[in-house]
């Protein structure tokens, strides 16, 4: 098989798959009345989104592979490395948020001891606190901001729009995504909006252990959210350097360039925008009074 013709072959029956189980599990997810079926439902649809992150990024550094190395421009490759990486840390980060997510909302069903959509009706005038967890957690695993599970999200999108032959998937993903969050804000409304307590199951006593596992991941999906950076930071470097075979000499060459690069970009985001705007001026007016030089070419 040519790989230096056809660097895209990952874009066939995988994606296919992921796009179809996405939109069969956000289709039944509106139809379900059982809660720990919708979780699961939106638990997988999340997982087809996973599917076409890892799928772009292995296209991407496939794009790297035998024979392109050869003939394809050196910012070509730059370009399908970084791609890969940043993609490969997109997927990192949305595994983790959607493990998160998927742990709060089960954790909290089990905590409350009602499965099915009437008996949540109203539960935040009962149990607000457990309701306040489920919310969040339900709303991570969608991936609305600004929560845990917008940042890996983010990226997955970003690395569908850059990769050519997939940026179609795009359309159907946002559907999928948006049905899903129609399911979990009509699950919220029947929660914080509804008093009627006529179908109001006995509850059980409270389960210390599942009941803190749903306010601990529901307080980590709003920290992590809120601090998006901190994740880039701790999956960017696991994901670099994909697009490298085992034990080729040059992926620590290029874990050393991204380190350095990371450490500009960390420096900047820490001084803040103003601040790199303003020194950007003074860097324009700097070259702008030094005289000019032309490099030869060949």
């Amino acid at each position: 098989r040519d790989w230096s013709t056809k660097p895209y072959g990952w874009t066939g029956a995988l994606p296919t798959v992921a796009l179809l189980t996405g939109a069969w599990a956000s289709i039944a997810a509106t139809r379900q009345r059982r809660l720990p079926r919708v979780v699961a439902l939106l638990a997988l649809t999340q997982l087809s989104l996973l599917l076409l992150g890892a799928v772009a990024a292995a296209s991407f550094h496939g794009h790297v592979g035998v024979g392109a190395r050869h003939i394809a421009p050196e910012y070509e490759i730059l370009w399908a490395r970084l791609a890969g990486d940043e993609a490969y840390a997109a997927v990192l980060i949305q595994l983790f948020a959607h493990v998160l997510a998927a742990l709060g909302c089960f954790a909290a069903l089990a905590a409350s001891g009602a499965v099915r959509l009437q008996h949540w009706a109203g539960m935040a005038a009962r149990r607000p606190g457990l309701a306040l967890a489920f919310a969040i957690s339900l709303l991570s695993l969608v991936g609305l901001p600004p929560l845990a599970g917008f940042i890996g999200k983010l990226g997955i999108l970003r690395a569908i729009v850059e990769h050519s032959a997939m940026r179609w998937m795009l359309i159907v993903a946002a559907i999928e995504l948006a049905i899903g969050a129609w399911v979990v804000l009509k699950v919220i409304v029947a929660m914080f909006s509804s008093d009627d307590a006529s179908n109001e199951p006995k509850l059980p006593a409270a389960r210390p252990w599942a009941t803190r596992t749903a306010y601990a991941a529901a307080l980590l999906s709003v920290l992590l959210g809120l601090g998006g950076q901190r994740l880039v930071v701790l999956a960017r470097l696991p994901a670099a350097g994909g697009s490298f075979e085992p034990g080729d000499a040059g992926r620590l060459e290029w874990l050393e360039e991204r380190r350095a690069s990371w450490a500009i970009e960390d420096a900047r985001f820490a001084d803040g925008p103003e601040l790199h705007d303003a020194d950007e001026t003074v860097e324009s007016e700097t070259e702008g009074d030094a005289p000019m030089s032309v490099q030869p070419t060949e």
